[in-house]
């Protein structure tokens, strides 16, 4: 009798922790899911916000609780989103758009995700499209400063200090080469004509010096000459008075006649 009770106790037991356990799994499946869905909200909210980061930090939670293709998805998709903003910034654009195939690779992924980087692939494909021309400008403008034609060199390096977000973060470099290179073009336009003006003031000073002494010569040329034509008139009346006083003895007296 006692060992039948015994039996049936221990079996009441044993169905109590059957039935305590299912409840248990029950209640840890139900958390998962309820986690799951809790994370995947918040991650779909973060890509709403751009915030890729945090988006993929609530998918790979999302993952722990309940492995899915699109928990997995989304957070690839995230992660691609932060590398190529990373990549856009230092300017290797190359890296970014390979970051951004990634993104739109992903089949179960989120579809804002995928549309955002649509945008992103046609912006880095417009900034390496303007990058490449300013690039080739910049060239030609160096090449024209060599060749005497300043004018057309700064106009080209105008065009590319004057676009419209050409001191952002994706063109700075390239408008510090051609803000340098007009610079340069400019302090020479000031610099030429102080030196014209600096040369012309020392060949005035040359030309001075030689005009003095082409006046002094004159100015002692015109004096001996005037000495000279004293001396003539001093001899001339000299030799007048001599004259004078020779005269009445070389005339002979003529005898008077007597009319008588």
């Amino acid at each position: 009798m006692k060992k039948a009770l015994l039996l049936a106790t221990t079996g009441v037991a044993l169905l109590l922790a059957g039935c305590s356990n299912g409840n248990s799994s029950a209640s840890k499946s139900n958390n998962s899911s309820d986690t799951y869905k809790t994370e995947m909200t918040k991650g779909n909210d973060a890509v709403d916000d751009k915030e890729y980061s945090k988006a993929a930090d609530h998918f790979d939670s999302a993952i722990k609780a309940k492995k899915t293709d699109k928990a997995h998805d989304s957070k690839i998709q995230a992660q691609n989103l932060v590398k190529a903003k990373r990549f856009m910034n230092q300017r290797k654009f190359d890296s970014a758009r390979s970051a951004l195939n990634k993104v739109t690779d992903q089949d179960n992924g989120n579809k804002k995700m995928v549309s955002r980087a649509k945008k992103l692939t046609k912006q880095v494909k417009k900034i390496q499209f303007n990058r490449s021309n300013f690039k080739a400008d910049i060239k030609n403008a160096k090449e024209l400063i060599k060749q005497g034609a300043n004018d057309q060199a700064k106009a080209l390096l105008e065009q590319i200090t004057t676009f419209k977000g050409i001191k952002g973060k994706y063109y700075s470099d390239l408008y510090t080469q051609a803000n340098t290179y007009l610079s340069h073009y400019l302090l020479i336009l000031k610099i030429v004509p102080i030196l014209t003006v600096i040369l012309i003031m020392i060949v005035l000073q040359q030309l001075q010096l030689t005009t003095t002494i082409l006046l002094t010569i004159v100015v002692l040329t015109h004096q001996a000459t005037k000495a000279i034509i004293q001396l003539l008139k001093v001899a001339t009346s000299m030799l007048k008075r001599k004259k004078s006083m020779v005269k009445p003895l070389l005339i002979p007296t003529s005898p008077k006649l007597d009319n008588n």
